[in-house]
């Protein structure tokens, strides 16, 4: 009995006062591994010459020499409300529009090419490109996201 009573008291004594700090300074908003930025164009941004299609050149800081040799530029466009990805291609009034992009450090191009030879100015018909640069981090830490599909990378990503 007196085992259990030195026991008993023993592990009584034992607990511990736990008191909280002070909080830590706020961490930094947003995903460190991808950075994404949204344009909106008007038609005298758009250059081209009405039969071999129009481009439009986005000089964006988001896209750094990592990324451009080691992660992933994706590029998506609304058109008619809905977000599509680059490249995309779809029928338009009997022939086929084309949106293309291609990247570099430090900026994206994108491109309308129609089919009929009569590329009309995109102008505000196509009002907002999201360009999203993913870090070979963010790839490796979402190994099966769909990037096709911008609203699973907005979502994964916290766009």
């Amino acid at each position: 009995m007196l085992g259990l009573l030195v026991v008993t008291t023993f592990l009584g004594a034992c607990k511990k006062k736990e008191v909280e700090g002070p909080a830590g300074p706020a961490g930094a908003d947003g995903n460190a591994n991808v950075k994404s930025v949204t344009v909106s164009t008007v038609a005298a941004d758009w250059t081209g010459d009405g039969a071999a299609g129009y481009s439009i050149t986005i000089n964006t800081s988001i896209i750094t020499a990592d990324i451009a040799a080691t992660g992933a530029v994706m590029c998506y466009m609304d058109i008619s409300g809905t977000t599509y990805a680059l490249p995309y291609s779809y029928l338009y009034n009997g022939y086929s529009r084309h949106m293309l992009y291609t990247y570099e450090t430090g900026s994206v191009t994108v491109d309308r090419r129609d089919d009929d030879g009569a590329t009309t100015n995109p102008g505000s018909s196509l009002a907002k490109i999201k360009i999203v640069a993913i870090s070979s981090t963010g790839l490796m830490q979402n190994p099966n996201l769909d990037l096709s599909n911008y609203e699973e990378v907005k979502k994964a990503f916290d766009l």
